[in-house]
């Protein structure tokens, strides 16, 4: 409910209207459902102390979307980007006009509060997995990988402790 909500509060601010007015036209499609859906699941199922992620990458252009054409990123994912670290568009993907973080995936990570790192953090790999979106990234990898990390058990540890972590 949490993703929903910050989805709703983003559309909200970026079309000037109350959270109970907002229409979720493009965040209602099946796939932005099945993503917020099987993101809360997979997380409650694993419950991890705690979650890293890259820094997001935005894009960078102009994009076509359900109100014409807008800059990247579009209003709602600019809204819900407000205090993640940003990474620049890396120089692999050569594409002009490209859209990187949706605000479903950009309201699933700030919904779970990750820390941000621009590294893997110290500890044994339980378990990864890996999926390919459609977009042709050109001579970038277009991929969304999850580690499962076990704290505490890595040489030079970021941290102590141990516990279950996850990494995005």
């Amino acid at each position: 409910r949490k993703i929903f909500r910050l989805l709703a509060e983003a559309e909200g601010k970026a079309h000037g209207v109350p959270v109970s007015e907002v229409s979720f036209h493009e965040v209602g499609a099946v796939d932005s459902i099945v993503d917020v859906v099987m993101a809360a699941y997979c997380i409650s199922r694993v419950a991890p102390v705690k979650i890293y992620a890259s820094p997001v990458k935005l894009g960078r252009g102009a994009v076509k979307i359900e109100h014409g054409v807008h800059a990247v990123p579009p209003p709602a994912a600019a809204i819900l980007s407000h205090d993640m670290i940003i990474a620049a568009v890396p120089a692999g993907i050569e594409r002009d006009n490209v859209e990187l973080s949706t605000p479903t995936g950009l309201a699933i990570l700030k919904a779970v509060g990750v820390e941000f790192l621009s590294a893997w953090p110290a500890g044994r790999v339980l378990k990864s997995g890996m999926g390919a979106g459609t977009m042709d990234l050109g001579n970038y990898p277009n991929v969304f990988r999850v580690v499962a990390l076990e704290a505490g058990t890595g040489i030079g540890q970021r941290e102590a402790g141990s516990g279950l972590q996850g990494a995005v």
